[in-house]
């Protein structure tokens, strides 16, 4: 079964990275939703994908310089608000959906995994991103449920570091994966995960391919696509 992951949320009805956006995607039927990480100046995770708060939040600073509570203030009147890691664990705690965690800086593994026992939702959570990220995720926990990110096979490590990493799954864009590479995967124990694919043909193909999750911005479009194909 192919299994329908919704990349920062539901992005076309609200904004990326933001609890509205992460329990549309939920509500809608996705089975994970991606999401970025950032840590604030006084140590707290937070989800945005950028360094800057430019982008989304129209702040031209880092939110490496600025406290939690100063992230707090941004957007407290508006329709949207930076979310912390603490309040996306308890969203999903009480919708029993799944994230898919997404970051590649070495310090933000131990408060990940910290927050992620804190909460008790390990069997919820899949960490994806590159090998020395997601070595010390391992390193802080044992039973962690790990993707390995890129953007081609030539990103992947070799067998003595998958051996120690354990990967349950290879996670690159889609255009790296062919019948063959995908049936690979699957010889070696690997599940294959594709992103970032907004195109109904390129789902399809992916699906007859034996794809087990894909990633997409329009998780609506991806739904409709897998039921039609009875869920691959």
């Amino acid at each position: 079964m192919t299994l329908a992951v919704a990349h920062r949320g539901d992005p076309r009805r609200y904004r990326e990275n933001t609890l509205p956006s992460l329990a549309s995607a939920l509500e809608r039927g996705a089975d994970l939703v991606e999401i970025d990480l950032e840590i604030t100046r006084d140590g707290h995770l937070v989800l945005l994908h950028d360094a800057t708060l430019r982008r989304l939040w129209w702040r031209n600073a880092h939110v490496r310089d600025l406290t939690l509570a100063q992230v707090r203030e941004i957007g407290r009147r508006g329709k949207y608000r930076v979310p912390s890691f603490d309040e996306a664990l308890e969203l999903i705690k009480d919708t029993g959906g799944g994230l898919m965690v997404d970051f590649g800086e070495i310090e933000l593994a131990e408060p990940a995994v910290d927050a992620v026992a804190r909460h008790g939702v390990n069997e919820q959570i899949l960490y994806v991103g590159g090998p020395v990220a997601m070595g010390r995720v391992r390193e802080h926990s044992a039973d962690a449920h790990i993707g390995l990110s890129g953007d081609s096979f030539a990103r992947v490590p070799g067998a003595d570091v998958l051996r120690g990493l354990r990967p349950e799954y290879i996670n690159l864009r889609w255009r790296a994966y062919d019948a063959a590479s995908v049936a690979r995967c699957h010889a070696e124990g690997y599940g294959v995960s594709a992103w970032t694919v907004d195109s109904p043909r390129v789902m399809r193909r992916l699906v007859d391919m034996g794809v087990d999750m894909i990633i997409s911005n329009r998780i609506g479009r991806l739904l409709g696509v897998l039921a039609a194909a009875g869920r691959g």
